[in-house]
């Protein structure tokens, strides 16, 4: 009667873990499918915003080299 009862109780132990880690591999899938998805979408929108503040950087240096050459003539313009 115990063999029974503890091989009985083993049995649908294992198998109540199993379809466990089945369930939970089920669930696991997607919600890794959807951290990926949301983890290329921030690395896009980082990348974006990089791009975007490195273009702003080279205007301000275009500008700023823009205006010390306007001084330069200014100053070489201007009768003393």
């Amino acid at each position: 009667y115990w063999t029974q009862t503890i091989t009985n109780g083993i049995t649908s132990t294992t198998s109540a873990a199993a379809t466990t880690t089945a369930n939970s591999n089920r669930t696991r899938e997607p919600a890794e499918r959807l951290e990926k998805f949301i983890l290329k979408h921030i690395q896009n929108c980082t990348q974006h915003v990089k791009r975007m503040a490195e273009n702003k950087i080279l205007l301000a240096r275009a500008e700023m080299e823009e205006h010390k050459a306007l001084e330069v003539f200014e100053q070489i313009a201007s009768p003393t």
